[in-house]
């Protein structure tokens, strides 16, 4: 690495590190914090390959510093403004309540929604990668097959069926999980594990993507890591099936020559340090010598939502750079696509805010109820608002965002003739695990 890499990287580190430390006290749960941490390894696996006698790389490496100063902050604005440190205490002493009757009925029926929607999804396409893969199936070409799980033309609308299979469903089953758990009810438990583990495995790695069954694991750890102290056997247990399954799509996809640990760790470190930076890397020298567009590309690309629409190519644009075709997508930076889109005093404007917005939806979380579906739909949340280093503003509605609003709304939602039942279930104490539901305290902080 060249000397102006190495210098440029140890100063960016460092204001890394002091983002940290000034969210050091409410790290957990934390997106802002969390940001900063997947900000920096982003940043500096971008810094290691920049050329520092081209322009291009020179206003690249400025504008990711300078992103992730205005971020910092715009965290550190909105942390004087809320009591951080006080409402996190509150709200790891208050006690788990119980999810209220109508959110439980509308939860299954959309987890049941999300089961028919996944299997008439992998009915269209016609294969499962996943299944293909365990069972030694016939797919010859299983590149194409990969590229046509998720953007072939043989089904409608796949971004909308993404909402479903890659976020509801495993939301959805890790949340009648954790009732099985609150109830004492530990057989039934173990039974539900034993089904809903290979479903949602079947769900979300049948394209080929890995990416969502990172995700996923992610949302669960973080979600379920404010109900309950995760135990080692599980913990590494979780490990190992997550990361054997990369490993398997990694062989099957020929990312990989055989599967070993030391194999599959070489290519989520792959993943995680290089690919997204170095497609960043040439988008960015690709969109350097284009004018900026003034937010026209984000509109395009928010219209790209409707099935009817076909979005921005800019995506596609870079991946055809990098590969010589279209037949699949590489992204620009967050930072990059606010460039691109806003100049350097947009995407300033838009590193704060986001900055100032994330410590606002922490605050928002820990104002709130500690309920099952809560607790898990923001823990999918703080995931998807961390990693949003890669990509324009419609990625994080596309890799789920709208699904866990939609959760998050559901939890909020009566039908009015069973309202009664919410009192019944504030004051209700669960035998099996001694947590009492406070009613004053409920009364006290309001529905949320």
């Amino acid at each position: 690495m060249m000397s102006e890499n190495v210098i440029a990287g140890a100063a960016y580190s460092f204001l890394a590190l002091m983002g940290v430390v000034t969210q050091r006290s409410a790290f957990r749960m934390n997106p802002a914090a969390w940001f900063i941490l997947f900000q920096w390894i982003y940043g500096l696996g971008t810094i290691v390959l920049l050329d520092f006698r081209l322009d291009s790389d020179v206003t690249y490496f400025i504008l990711l510093f300078l992103a992730l100063l205005t971020f910092i902050a715009g965290a550190l604005a909105a942390s004087s403004a809320f009591p951080l440190a006080g409402a996190r205490g509150s709200f790891l002493r208050t006690p788990l309540e119980t999810d209220k009757r109508e959110t439980k009925i509308l939860l299954l029926l959309l987890t049941i929604l999300s089961v028919a929607v996944t299997s008439a999804y992998y009915y269209a396409v016609g294969y499962n990668l996943l299944w293909d893969a365990l069972f030694f199936g016939s797919i010859r070409d299983v590149v194409s097959a990969r590229l046509a799980a998720y953007s072939g033309d043989s089904y409608f609308a796949p971004g909308y069926v993404n909402q479903f299979k890659n976020v509801i469903l495993p939301l959805g089953l890790t949340t009648v999980g954790v009732w099985f758990w609150q109830a004492g009810r530990r057989g039934m438990l173990r039974l539900w594990l034993l089904g809903a583990v290979p479903l949602a495995l079947f769900a979300l790695v049948g394209t080929g993507q890995r990416t969502f069954l990172v995700f996923a694991a992610l949302s669960v750890v973080f979600g379920l890591s404010t109900i309950v102290r995760i135990g080692t056997p599980y913990a590494v247990a979780s490990l190992a099936i997550a990361l054997g399954t990369f490993g398997v799509m990694s062989v099957y996809l020929g990312r990989i020559e055989a599967l070993g640990v030391w194999a599959i760790i070489q290519q989520l470190a792959r993943r995680v340090f290089f690919e997204e930076q170095y497609a960043g890397w040439i988008a960015f020298r690709f969109v350097y010598e284009l004018d900026t567009s003034w937010f026209k590309e984000w509109a395009v690309g928010l219209m790209g939502i409707s099935p009817w629409h076909p979005g921005s190519d800019l995506d596609a644009r870079v991946f055809e750079v990098l590969h010589g075709s279209r037949r699949g997508t590489a992204n620009l930076s967050t930072t990059g696509s606010a460039y691109y889109n806003g100049g350097v005093l947009g995407m300033a404007g838009l590193y704060f805010a986001m900055g100032w917005s994330y410590v606002a939806v922490f605050y928002r979380f820990l104002r709130g109820r500690r309920t099952p579906l809560r607790t898990v739909a923001y823990g999918a949340l703080v995931v998807h608002l961390a990693t949003f280093v890669s990509g324009a503003p419609v990625t994080l509605l596309n890799r789920g965002l709208a699904a866990i609003l939609l959760l998050l709304l559901v939890r909020k939602l009566s039908f009015g003739s069973l309202r009664k039942d919410v009192a019944v279930h504030g004051s209700a104490e669960t035998p099996s695990t001694g947590f009492r539901q406070s009613a004053e305290l409920a009364g006290a902080q309001g529905p949320r």
